[in-house]
């Protein structure tokens, strides 16, 4: 029940493979404790969300709170102060193995606050204490060790503990009327200023940064200043945009940037959404004629969950915060989106292995 194998799983495509930070531990636990995990987390979640313990802002492993609802979230607010010529400064927080540095201790007495005791809470803090793991790679499997602080992650109760546990972090961000969003470890701050004068905007931010941090490392947490990202996002009619070209992240100066990537998605500084576009139209084209090079060895199935595993998905993930995009950006991604229909029905490929809509969606 307590005892879990872990597999590293590289966080992203491409990355490093060398890296250790690069890699993302899962933890696989039996049946019979997924299945007991499930009938406590519903419990759990309920009492929850009926008491008011999250915050409206904080999403993730919740109904109703994806990634892309908590973007629109975003992108709605950053656009209505464009639209009332102000500038925003977003800064996005990186957290280092967040699930894995958890203090039990703190967890529990959490927990206990919002009003869980009895046995659910024996129970939780039973589900903690003498945890035990090993560690596979390939045929590779080290020996058995026990876990002391952090929740597992795989599974389904670690991501609500983990929830639980960074939702106080939400009361300091509001002392400093800094609009925010969490999502799981992914923390957003943003704050609207006027384009010519910045200066009272970014020693708000700062200050905020440098309290969420203090916050952090009192609960056992970390944050790491060099991952953390800052874009300044303006209406391209401005004549003289803000100045502001550097936040200071806790000692750590953090350039703004004029693209950065936000739960997957290419958020530029005038919300064209070119770079978006673009690296969705580049990733659906590639994986297409990757798939057309052998779709008469596979069958209808099998092409179908190709497709929507490596391109359909990516065309719909975050397509709410596209609508009002230019008549370009849309024709753009149309051949994309007609591709897969093309691989769907065994179309005749080129000398290049490609469908014909991939071959008239490289022309764009």
């Amino acid at each position: 029940m307590k005892h879990a194998v872990v597999v590293p799983i590289l966080k992203k495509g491409g990355s490093d493979a060398n890296a250790l930070t690069n890699y993302r531990p899962i933890s696989n636990i039996t049946f019979v404790a997924k299945t007991t995990e499930r009938f406590v987390a519903q419990q759990v979640q309920h009492f929850m969300e009926e008491n008011g313990i999250y915050w409206i802002y904080q999403s993730a492993y919740r109904a109703h709170h994806s990634a892309e609802t908590a973007l629109v979230w975003i992108h709605n607010d950053i656009a209505h102060s464009i639209d009332n010529r102000q500038s925003v400064l977003l800064v996005l927080l990186d957290l280092s193995a967040a699930f894995d540095t958890i203090d039990h201790t703190i967890l529990l007495r959490q927990l206990s606050g919002y009003g869980l005791s009895g046995d659910v809470l024996a129970w939780l803090t039973s589900y903690l204490c003498d945890r035990t793991y090993v560690v596979r790679i390939k045929s590779g499997v080290s020996e058995a060790d026990i876990i002391t602080t952090g929740v597992p992650q795989g599974t389904v109760l670690g991501p609500l503990l983990f929830n639980a546990y960074i939702a106080p972090l939400t009361t300091l961000l509001q002392k400093h009327n800094i609009r925010h969003h969490l999502y799981a470890d992914d923390t957003q701050l943003y704050i609207t200023f006027p384009p010519t004068d910045h200066t009272q905007a970014l020693t708000r931010m700062e200050a905020c940064v440098q309290d969420a941090k203090a916050w952090l490392c009192d609960n056992g947490l970390v944050m790491n200043n060099i991952k953390s990202q800052a874009i300044v996002v303006h209406s391209s009619s401005l004549r003289t945009p803000t100045s502001l070209t550097r936040v200071n992240i806790c000692g750590q100066l953090v350039e703004t940037s004029p693209v950065i990537q936000d739960l997957g998605f290419n958020v530029d500084a005038n919300l064209t959404m070119t770079s978006q576009v673009a690296n969705v139209c580049r990733s659906a084209y590639y994986h297409l004629s990757r798939i057309a090079k052998i779709r008469d060895s596979i069958s209808t199935t099998v092409c179908k969950s190709l497709i929507h595993g490596l391109v359909t998905s990516q065309l719909d993930y975050g397509n709410a915060i596209l609508y009002g995009i230019s008549d370009r950006h849309t024709h753009r991604t149309a051949p994309s989106g007609n591709g897969p229909a093309f691989c769907g029905t065994n179309c005749q490929a080129n000398s290049a292995g490609q469908p014909a809509a991939c071959q008239k969606a490289n022309r764009f």
